[in-house]
């Protein structure tokens, strides 16, 4: 009986400290396959099948590998990470984009 009030009370507060990381204000970061990108804002599907779409600011950072990059280097079918910020309205502002290195081909353009 004692076990399972244990094992209740570290379900419950696993379950509150969930709900408690997914509010507003709050950074996420989202690994997945870029399926849209415009220069307004990246839609990225995760490993979870689900689309999430980011929009992109003045202040999003992007990055090729180690250098820096633009909304352009952006392309469907990437592999990225998304470091975003939740705000009130449950929408994702982009922080950081995280895309792969360049592979040496089309550096040499």
């Amino acid at each position: 009986m004692m076990r399972s009030l244990a094992a209740m009370a570290v379900c419950a507060v696993l379950a509150s400290t969930i709900t408690v990381l997914a509010h507003p204000g709050h950074t996420h970061k989202i690994l997945g396959t870029v399926t849209a990108v415009t220069a307004a804002s990246v839609e990225v599907l995760d490993r979870g099948n689900e689309k999430t779409t980011f929009a992109i600011t003045k202040d999003t950072k992007i990055r090729v590998g180690k250098g820096a990059g633009t909304i352009k280097d952006v392309r469907t079918g990437l592999r990225i990470v998304v470091e975003a910020e939740e705000g009130e309205d449950e929408t994702f502002v982009a922080l950081t984009i995280q895309l792969p290195e360049r592979p040496a081909q089309e550096e040499a353009r």
